[in-house]
């Protein structure tokens, strides 16, 4: 009878031992899962990505159809580097530049202040395709000359109405973006800037993608 009291209690005492070390793992669980939770909200908070959107660059070239210089820049500085660096939230245009206000070059540039009203995405294909050399006689030549541009109908209709200069719109226009560019600094062409610094003469690549750098790394 002896042996089965203390068998029994033997029993007893194994059961209450099992029983504490589980609440013990327990109790222990909760709180290194309390803790670990607390750590990884603080994470959170400090590494939280910001909410605002990656801050664009403008480069903008005061363009001249009657410089030579110009045509160099646009085709072998200003291309390649819109192909490169639009990707790197820079922003790309072009302004017309006509140091004089009566003749082919002002034509032109009026023509370019059309086209950037009525379809800026085909700025490039036009400066590509119209030349101060051209013989531009009439309307029906002109749209000759630019049809590898390809406007839709409405952009045509828009644009041979915005080179028809009623009530001249399109010449006071031109006129102002010169005024514009000569209270900034412009006293010929090309000239560009990359936000608000100005860079003149016909640059290379290389030299304009350094400097590009240099501003983006500041950004």
């Amino acid at each position: 009878m002896k042996n089965y009291t203390l068998l029994f209690a033997g029993i007893i005492l194994l059961i209450l031992g099992t029983t504490t070390a589980y609440y013990t793992h327990i109790h222990t669980f909760q709180n290194k899962l309390h803790t670990n939770t607390a750590q990884i909200n603080h994470t959170q908070e400090t590494i939280s990505p910001s909410t605002s959107l990656p801050k664009h660059t403008q480069f903008l070239l005061y363009f001249d159809f009657a410089c030579p210089h110009c045509i160099d820049f646009f085709t072998n500085t200003y291309l390649p580097l819109k192909k490169e660096y639009t990707k790197r939230n820079v922003d790309f245009n072009i302004l017309p530049y006509s140091q004089r206000t009566v003749g082919k070059s002002f034509l032109l540039a009026k023509y370019l202040t059309c086209i950037n009203t009525v379809s800026p995405r085909k700025t490039d294909q036009f400066i590509q395709t119209i030349h101060i050399t051209d013989s531009i006689q009439d309307n029906a030549t002109l749209l000759q000359k630019i049809q590898p541009i390809t406007l839709s109908k409405t952009e045509t209709k828009e644009f041979l109405s915005c080179t028809k200069n009623k009530a001249q719109s399109v010449e006071k226009q031109t006129l102002e973006i010169r005024t514009k560019a000569r209270e900034k600094g412009v006293i010929g062409t090309p000239t560009f800037f990359i936000n608000n610094t100005k860079f003149e003469r016909n640059q290379s690549y290389k030299k304009v993608a350094i400097e590009l750098e240099k501003i983006l790394h500041t950004n």
